[in-house]
């Protein structure tokens, strides 16, 4: 507890830039095929839905939510050179995530998303939209694959298809923790079946850290990126 209070100090104080998860999901009957084995149990929790608010709610109020989202999307997408991320601008892509502050729910399984529903036209209205940039108390979204627009509600000529009154529109979370190589690596530990968890890392993973190449890395972020996309999450 005493760490985690240094960590939001940090953040508060802009030391800390970004916030990301590893998110590292695992199926029960995977983590139960060795439960008495602890260097063969996969370890890892699912944190990228559940990262933005978790902060909300330690560090709740209307003043700090744009820092919120500059730590997990605004920030993150600057500093990985991703163009059309991060921002609700109109030719960025449209990844958006909505929150609403007044649902208190409880995590658990049967509540947790890995896919994001596809959209066509779509237009969120009577909502606080964060772009990246300001923050418009009562604003609308429109897109369709890429923002189309964004504005005040007093602007919009079209109807809406989702009335967010109250909820927060802001661009979707972008993941900064990433092990974009290991893509490569976990395909090929597949051969030396059966490792335990340690072995694999030991034995093959951190050695093959070492000796990769441009082009290695390269085809294994690619691949990282169509499992992300595929999982719903921004790569």
């Amino acid at each position: 507890r005493l760490e985690s209070s240094y960590l939001y100090e940090a953040v508060e104080n802009g030391l800390i830039s970004t916030v990301g998860t590893d998110h590292c999901p695992f199926k029960k009957a995977e983590k139960f095929e060795n439960k008495l084995d602890y260097d063969s149990m996969p370890n890892g929790i699912g944190g990228v839905e559940t990262s933005f608010v978790l902060l909300y709610n330690e560090n709740c109020s209307e003043k700090n939510v744009n820092d919120l989202v500059r730590l997990q999307s605004v920030n993150v997408a600057e500093t990985f050179g991703l163009k059309n991320k991060g921002k609700i601008v109109v030719g960025a892509d449209a990844d958006i995530a909505i929150f609403d502050p007044s649902i208190q729910w409880t995590i658990g399984i049967s509540n947790l998303h890995t896919k994001g529903e596809s959209l066509l036209a779509y237009t969120i209205g009577n909502a606080m939209v964060y772009t990246g940039d300001e923050f418009i108390k009562e604003g609308y979204v429109s897109f369709e694959d890429r923002v189309i627009s964004t504005g005040k509600m007093d602007d919009l000529k079209s109807k809406i298809d989702r009335d967010a009154h109250g909820m927060l529109v802001m661009p979707a979370w972008i993941n900064a923790h990433t092990h974009v190589y290991s893509t490569l690596a976990r395909g090929m530990s597949l051969q030396f079946n059966p490792m335990s968890f340690t072995q694999i890392l030991e034995q093959l993973w951190w050695k093959l850290d070492r000796k990769l190449g441009q082009a290695e890395i390269e085809s294994s972020a690619y691949v990282a990126a169509a499992e992300l996309l595929h999982a719903g999450v921004s790569p």
